[in-house]
C-alpha cells in the first residue's frame, strides 16, 4: 500500500531537518531548542519552509 501523499511529504521534510541538522553539527552549530515547535510544524506540513526564518527571527527577537 502507498505512502499517503501528506505522509510521503513529511517524511521528506524530516530527512531535509535531519540532513540540514547533521551538517550544522559539523561545523559546529546546534539548533537552539526553543525552535523545535517552528521545524515541527514544517515537518508536520503546517508551514511552509518560507515561514521557516521569520518565525526563528520573531521567536527569538533578530
Amino acid at each position: 500500500m502507498p505512502a499517503e501523499p501528506t505522509q510521503t511529504l513529511s517524511a521528506d521534510r524530516k530527512t531535509h531537518l535531519d540532513t540540514a541538522d547533521a551538517e550544522n553539527r559539523i561545523d559546529g552549530l546546534f539548533r537552539d531548542p526553543q525552535t523545535d515547535a517552528i521545524f515541527e510544524a514544517y515537518v508536520a506540513g503546517e508551514i511552509p519552509a518560507t515561514e521557516i526564518a521569520p518565525r526563528i527571527h520573531a521567536l527569538l527577537g533578530l
